[in-house]
């Protein structure tokens, strides 16, 4: 007999609203962008695309954008891992929304180390 603890955990699709009542035409749109992105684009590509597209049509909750893009068949781990990558083409506010980068300026820099040098090691003659 094991003792198995359960832990109830709200993933973000499974709490998210769902997308804007007032426009029920959102899914079609981004259905649309998708197929004509089939062709020639890489997965990964085709959910920054969407991703973009999703943040542009207002749904900038985690949740919300998940599933949308798991209602057009993509996986939620790998949207989730997309979604929240330095991709430099959206950024996450302090209350968990995204929000697209307009100029290149405002996009987060990846951290560089090339800039630090390095002290030479200090060697004790006898």
């Amino acid at each position: 007999m094991t003792n198995q603890r359960t832990v109830a955990v709200d993933l973000p699709w499974e709490t998210a609203p769902s997308p804007r009542r007032d426009d029920p035409g959102i899914l079609d749109r981004l259905r649309t962008l998708d197929s004509a992105c089939s062709s020639g684009v890489n997965v990964n590509e085709r959910i920054s695309v969407l991703i973009r597209a999703c943040i542009g049509e207002g749904l900038v909750a985690e949740g919300q954008i998940i599933s949308v893009l798991m209602a057009l068949h993509y996986n939620n781990r790998q949207v989730g891992a997309i979604l929240n990558g330095a991709t430099g083409l959206w950024r996450k506010g302090r209350d968990h929304t995204f929000s697209l980068v307009e100029r290149e300026s405002d996009a987060p820099k990846p951290a560089s180390v090339a800039h630090i040098q390095v002290p030479a090691k200090k060697i004790k003659l006898s």
